[in-house]
């Protein structure tokens, strides 16, 4: 789906970490939605995990149920049975969910411990937390999260991403809520180019590697005219100064 493709690529963006995504489960036809190898301090709720972060996310369209906690531990007992180098008492299991809250009724062995708004621990032999998007605290350093709960949050975040000019977040915002960002802008009374952001929000999703793959570095350069080169030139100076 377009939204994890997104949360990946916000992970990646926004995070200091060894980072992988869509990580194949051995011996079963599953797959980990990304596996994060913690290098320092992260910024909440990644903070409350361990050296090494199991990850499903959940996007406002998904269902949140027991059975996908139970399908979260087959696969993070697999993947530490298969590892040679990870060992299950540095190992966290964290669900990510948007709109969906986690289920009240859940068995009672699993001693549901929250330690932090929006932060449920599943006490387990693995060591699996439960964020839940539309209840935790956000800053400036984990304020990307934002865009992936539920509406009236999201438009706090979009409204703060265009004010501060952050680029990523707001085409990107554009990309999965067009509609969102028009109406937050002009409330907000900030001026936006519906053109330059559809295109920001292409290459920004579908990444310009994939483009120069698709089309090739030199077909992609033939299209540009001379003006258009001489720009682009110009922001990379930029961007290495």
């Amino acid at each position: 789906m377009v939204w994890d493709a997104s949360f990946k690529n916000f992970l990646k963006r926004f995070i200091e970490a060894d980072i992988s995504t869509e990580i194949d489960v051995p011996t079963a036809n599953l797959r980990l939605d990304f596996l994060i190898k913690k290098k320092g301090k992260l910024p909440f709720p990644f903070s409350y995990t361990k050296g090494t972060i199991l990850g499903e996310f959940k996007s406002e369209r998904d269902k949140f149920s027991i059975d996908d906690i139970y399908k979260g531990l087959a696969k993070a007992y697999l993947h530490i049975g298969s590892s040679k180098s990870e060992n299950v008492t540095d190992v966290t299991l964290m669900f990510i969910i948007g709109e969906k809250p986690l289920p009240s009724k859940l068995p009672v062995y699993f001693d549901l411990n929250p330690i932090e708004k929006g932060v449920t621990v599943l006490q387990h032999q693995v060591h699996t937390i439960v964020v839940e998007l539309d209840k935790i605290e956000y800053d400036e350093e984990n304020m990307f999260l934002g865009i992936f709960a539920s509406k009236p949050i999201r438009k706090r975040i979009i409204a703060k991403a265009l004010q501060e000019r952050e680029s990523f977040i707001i085409s990107y915002s554009y990309f999965l809520y067009k509609d969102e960002v028009v109406e937050v802008a002009k409330a907000e009374n900030i001026e936006v180019d519906p053109r330059a952001l559809s295109i920001r929000s292409a290459v920004e999703s579908i990444g310009i590697d994939r483009i120069i793959e698709e089309f090739g570095i030199e077909k992609t350069l033939s299209q540009l005219t001379p003006e258009q080169k001489d720009k682009i030139l110009k922001i990379l100076s930029q961007e290495r100064k």
